[in-house]
């Protein structure tokens, strides 16, 4: 392409250089993104239009395990969005650090977030728990470290206010204490599509879930469990209605201090919670209705099973992060 040829490119209007550019796959975006200013405001929609930084929809993985009887480690396919799952690509961390510290340099660019895949996993990559050093120390270290991107992980959470289709994970037990404490009473308030897998903390489910449940069109609940009930941060709590074994440092419950979110359904489960969603029923609801019990898991089935209702997920090209 000669000097002329080049200028009658970047000479184009924006309208006919976006359509152009939206044909390049990301990495070509990402590329062309820095040529120029006039790109980089064109690219920067498309490049973080589509978010993918998730490691729990590649199907069966191949994962290692030490085994104490045998010289050589074990080997066998574990599904990728399993918590025994040790298959973690080593550069997601890296990834996932980029995408956070772009957004909290620059926090307009959450307003390009229309679709968005993420995994919570143990902060730390399998070359550190290969030196036998303990992930929980190093995920807590690096959670309460001020400069490192992932202390704002929450914040960063909660300024993708039009991301309409979210793809969450919550795959790792040893992410839950340090980072439990700070999440925000509202997330991903645009959401239609929703799909929520793992072993995930009830203030998580319901700061998605509760912030506006008439916007859901999709819901997916792929296995998820709840890892714990939030204490409750009401003065007037009644004490009868404290779960001994979470509030009570005797029974070797959890001794974590009272969050700063609204609990007012926190004697709910998960799928209780999910019930209130689909009925639409949150204002007028009676948390000790005998029947509750029984319809969220019949409400669960249908909407897993209903071919109507899938989630869509992000193009399998690779992320500029």
């Amino acid at each position: 392409m000669d000097d002329r040829e080049r200028g009658s490119f970047i000479s184009l209007p924006d309208e006919l250089l976006l359509i152009v550019i939206e044909h390049c796959d990301t990495q070509d975006v990402a590329a062309l993104s820095g040529v120029a200013k006039q790109y980089s405001n064109i690219c920067r929609p498309i490049i973080f239009r589509n978010a993918d930084l998730s490691i729990h929809n590649r199907g069966k993985v191949l994962c290692v395990f030490p085994n104490s009887y045998q010289s050589l480690p074990s080997t066998w396919y574990d599904p990728s969005d399993s918590l025994q799952c040790n298959n973690i690509p080593p550069n997601m961390q890296k990834r996932q650090e980029a995408f956070l510290s772009a957004l909290i340099r620059n926090p307009s660019l959450a307003e390009y977030v229309q679709t968005f895949s993420w995994t919570l996993l143990l902060l730390d990559s399998n070359r550190r728990t290969d030196l036998k050093i303990d992930p929980f120390a190093i995920n807590k270290s690096v959670a309460l470290d001020p400069k490192n991107p992932f202390n704002e992980i929450w914040k960063v959470f909660a300024s993708l206010t039009r991301v309409q289709t979210l793809d969450l994970a919550w795959l790792s037990r040893h992410l839950a204490m340090p980072l439990i404490h700070s999440i925000p009473s509202t997330l991903f308030p645009a959401a239609t599509s929703v799909r929520l897998v793992g072993v995930m903390p009830y203030a998580l489910a319901a700061s998605i879930l509760l912030t506006n449940p008439q916007n859901l069109l999709h819901l997916h609940l792929d296995n998820l469990q709840q890892s714990g009930i939030i204490p409750s941060t009401h003065d007037d709590k009644d004490p009868e209605m404290d779960d001994p074994e979470v509030d009570d440092p005797d029974t070797g419950g959890s001794d974590m201090d009272d969050e700063p979110y609204d609990t007012h359904y926190k004697d709910m489960s998960i799928f209780e919670m999910f019930h209130l969603v689909m009925t639409g029923s949150l204002d007028e609801a009676d948390e000790t209705d005998e029947d509750l019990r029984e319809v969220p898991t019949k409400k669960v089935r249908r909407i897993k099973t209903r071919p109507a209702d899938p989630i869509s997920t992000p193009s399998p090209s690779p992320s500029p992060f």
